[in-house]
């Protein structure tokens, strides 16, 4: 089981994809964090069970699955604390990578 942590981040999303979930949006980006889009998050934290990456093909709609050592590295260069603490980054990534499906 991979580490548990709460996630606090506001996410960007872009026009369309505000459209998409019926929200409504400004031109640019709209910052909502997982509460604002109908989610509730415990005290306790929770489990990272999947690591997804958005890649945008005009002929192809899949979910495939790619290698843990690629996700490690995806979840580092979207992470805010690396430049803080690397060492603690690395082992939060690894550890969130091991845990969950990429």
């Amino acid at each position: 089981m991979g580490p548990q942590f709460p996630i606090p981040r506001r996410w960007a999303l872009t026009p369309r994809s505000c459209e998409t979930l019926g929200l409504a949006s400004d031109h640019g980006e709209t910052l909502l964090t997982a509460t604002e889009l109908g989610s509730s998050i415990g005290s306790g934290g929770t489990v990272v069970s999947d690591v997804v990456v958005a890649v945008h093909v005009a002929t192809s709609e899949t979910l495939d699955a790619i290698p843990r050592s690629q996700g490690v590295s995806i979840v580092l260069s979207h992470s805010f604390n690396h430049h803080k603490d690397p060492l603690g980054a690395f082992r939060l990534a690894t550890s969130t990578a091991a845990g969950a499906r990429v």
